[in-house]
């Protein structure tokens, strides 16, 4: 499995900055990133791009998902 550090989310990936991802975080609306270790937070690349197919749809798309499961 593929992760992606915050820096490199946030210049490759996302067109909005660090306040604007850890609010969307918490709101559900993309994906949580995964502690790695005690310093280290990533987010699983393919989280990253599933997201990036549907970013306005991604919370409710997901909840489905789960709730289906």
């Amino acid at each position: 499995m593929n992760y992606i550090r915050q820096s490199s989310l946030l210049k490759d990936y996302v067109p909005f900055g660090s306040s604007t991802l850890w609010r969307k975080v918490k709101a559900k609306q993309f994906p949580a990133p995964v502690k790695l270790s005690e310093r280290v937070t990533a987010w699983r690349l393919d989280d990253v791009k599933e997201w990036q197919k549907n970013p306005l749809n991604w919370g409710a798309t997901t909840e489905s998902h789960q709730s289906a499961a």
